[in-house]
């Protein structure tokens, strides 16, 4: 029996910086009026739910199923990404995404809650993931110039906000990667407290997670800390590493990952087997 046409199960609106939107939608049988009626078994359609949003260009982003990997997918040039994930039953589930930038460095998380129609297609539009942002300073001389970098969508511009007071506005320039030299003269000895977010005509991102640096009396370069199967390069071996090698499990790397996958796997230029084990030796949790 042919399925076609589709009823509205709910749509439900979420506003926040950029308008999230999710909407669910039930196939019925041609001709056939919704199910309930007599006549030949219907055949029901699978539960699906479809992601789509806004990444960094090219950029890989993993998705999460109550803290959990669910699955990969790579944006495109233009930032944005869509997937169709099936295999799900109807029920309510938290939904966890985020990305790598190219120079490895991951995204904050942002997530939602969703209530999943079981037989129809759940749509989850209008993510927007937050930009990166890191240094490689531990500590900066005060009166010195400290550098941030990250990536965000091309084309649009980052909002740097200072200790929650003050904020400036740059431009990103190839592949929506930016950098921010702030001189430390005006800033006091001790802890300081930055976040950036994407703004654009139309779009606007979460703010990333704060990101904490020193003003000193000397300045201190941080020294990466070295761990095979540390693919992040955060110190310790979990299941974010986990997730982001599964989602380059059999894959083409790119470049960016490339050099992950030397300094931090076993080298070969491709994540397999062989990879995780190595990651379940050096787990740290």
């Amino acid at each position: 029996m042919n399925l076609s046409g589709q009823g509205v199960a709910f749509a439900a609106t979420i506003s926040g910086t950029t308008t999230l939107t999710i909407t669910a939608n039930v196939l019925y049988p041609e001709d056939d009026p919704p199910p309930g009626g007599g006549g030949e078994p219907i055949i029901l359609p699978p539960t699906e739910v479809v992601f789509s949003g806004f990444g960094y260009p090219f950029s890989p982003i993993t998705i999460l199923k109550d803290s959990q990997y669910l699955s990969g997918i790579n944006a495109v040039a233009g930032s944005n990404f869509s997937t169709v994930i099936g295999g799900l039953s109807g029920g309510t589930y938290s939904f966890s995404l985020y990305a790598q930038d190219d120079y490895g460095t991951l995204s904050s998380m942002v997530t939602y809650s969703v209530d999943v129609i079981g037989h129809a297609r759940t749509t989850i539009s209008g993510i927007v993931i937050p930009p990166t942002v890191t240094t490689d300073l531990l500590e900066v001389k005060q009166g010195d110039s400290i550098v941030f970098y990250g990536q965000t969508k091309e084309d649009r511009d980052i909002v740097i906000e200072i200790n929650g007071t003050s904020s400036t506005t740059i431009d990103t320039v190839t592949n929506g990667l930016y950098e921010y030299s702030l001189n430390t003269t005006d800033l006091d000895l001790g802890e300081h407290f930055l976040r950036v977010k994407m703004i654009g005509v139309g779009i606007e991102s979460p703010y990333s997670d704060v990101y904490t640096f020193v003003v000193g009396e000397e300045t201190i370069v941080e020294e990466e800390p070295f761990l095979i199967g540390d693919v992040n390069y955060d110190g310790i071996v979990n299941i974010v590493d986990f997730s982001i090698a599964a989602y380059w499990y059999d894959r083409t790397l790119n470049s960016a990952f490339i050099t992950v996958e030397r300094e931090r796997l076993n080298g070969d230029g491709v994540v397999d087997l062989v990879d995780f084990s190595l990651m379940a030796y050096y787990w740290t949790g």
